[in-house]
C-alpha cells in the first residue's frame, strides 16, 4: 500500500513555471518601483498598467510596459551552454491628450545589482 502512495505522488501533474511574456525571476515590481522613483509626476502603477488622470485643462495617460528577453542556450555536443543572459526592460510612458505630446523612458534593469539605466527616451526630460 505504501508503494502505491509513493508512486502516485511521483506521477502527480506538475505545474509549469514558464508563462508567456513573463520574466522567470519576477523582477517586474522591483524594476517598476525603481523607475517610478525617477518620475515623481507618475501615479502608482502596477506592471503593464495604464492609468488615466483627467483634469480641467488636460487628460494625461500614464503607463508602464515590462519586457523580458529570456536567456539563450545552445547545444554543444549534448550539453546546453548559456549563449546570453536574460534581459529585463521597463518603459514608462506619459501621454498628454490635450497637447498630443507623448514622452517615454526605457530602462534596462539589472537584477543582481537592483539598478536600472536609461537606454532610450523621447519627450520630457527627467524631473
Amino acid at each position: 500500500m505504501l508503494a502505491i502512495l509513493i508512486l502516485l505522488g511521483c506521477n502527480s501533474p506538475k505545474s509549469s513555471n514558464i508563462e508567456t511574456n513573463k520574466s522567470l525571476h519576477n523582477c517586474d515590481n522591483e524594476m517598476l518601483v525603481i523607475a517610478l522613483k525617477k518620475h515623481s509626476e507618475f501615479p502608482k502603477l502596477n506592471p503593464n498598467e495604464t492609468v488615466t488622470i483627467e483634469s480641467i485643462n488636460e487628460t494625461v495617460i500614464y503607463s508602464s510596459q515590462i519586457e523580458y528577453i529570456p536567456s539563450k542556450t545552445v547545444n554543444n555536443e549534448n550539453t546546453e551552454v548559456e549563449a546570453s543572459s536574460a534581459q529585463y526592460f521597463i518603459t514608462l510612458i506619459k501621454e498628454s491628450e490635450g497637447d498630443k505630446v507623448k514622452s517615454y523612458w526605457k530602462y534596462q534593469y539589472f537584477p543582481l545589482t537592483n539598478k536600472i539605466i536609461l537606454i532610450e527616451s523621447e519627450g520630457d526630460s527627467l524631473e
